[in-house]
C-alpha cells in the first residue's frame, strides 16, 4: 500500500500488518516544517499533490516511476446543475468557460484542478490521455496539438 500520512486515522491499524510505503502531501511549508520535526527521514517522500485526489495519484504514480496514465471521469467540468455525486461541503458556485471555441461549466475550484492538471501535463516526463469529454480533455487536446506542431 502507498499511503499518504494524511489518511484517516482508522485506517493505520488495518493496515498493521501490511507492506505499507509512506509518502507526505505537500501543501505548503508548514507542512514541510512538520515533516523535518516529526519524521526527519520522511523529507525524501514528500510529494506534491494538487487540489484533487486524481492530481495526487498522478504525483504518487509519477514518483513511482510509471509515465502513462489512462484517465477516466476527470473532466473538471460538468452538463447538470452539480459536477458528481453528493459532497459535504458547501455547494460551490458555478461559472461558464471559454475554451478553444467551446463553452464549458465548472466551479472555481475545478478550474483550479484542471489549472494544475496543464501544469503537470505540461512540465512532467508523463502521457496523460483524459477519457471523456470536457473541459480538461480539451485542454489535453489542445497540449497535444502543439506538442506535435
Amino acid at each position: 500500500y502507498v499511503m499518504a500520512s494524511v489518511c484517516h486515522p482508522d485506517w493505520w491499524p488495518k493496515l498493521r500488518h501490511a507492506d505499507v510505503q509512506l509518502w507526505h502531501l505537500i501543501n505548503d511549508n508548514q507542512t514541510v516544517e512538520w515533516v523535518k520535526e516529526h519524521h526527519p527521514a520522511g523529507l525524501g517522500s514528500m510529494i506534491g499533490g494538487g487540489s484533487t485526489v486524481a492530481q495526487s495519484a498522478m504525483n504518487v504514480g509519477a514518483a513511482l516511476g510509471y509515465r502513462k496514465f489512462e484517465v477516466f471521469g476527470v473532466d473538471c467540468s460538468f452538463v447538470d446543475d452539480h459536477h458528481a455525486g453528493s459532497h459535504n461541503g458547501p455547494r460551490q458556485p458555478t461559472i461558464e468557460i471559454p475554451f478553444n471555441g467551446r463553452s464549458f461549466r465548472t466551479t472555481p475550484q475545478l478550474l483550479q484542478s484542471a489549472q494544475e492538471l496543464r501544469e503537470f501535463m505540461i512540465t512532467a516526463d508523463v502521457e496523460i490521455n483524459f477519457h471523456g469529454d470536457g473541459l480538461m480533455q480539451e485542454i489535453a487536446k489542445v497540449i497535444k496539438q502543439k506538442r506535435s506542431q
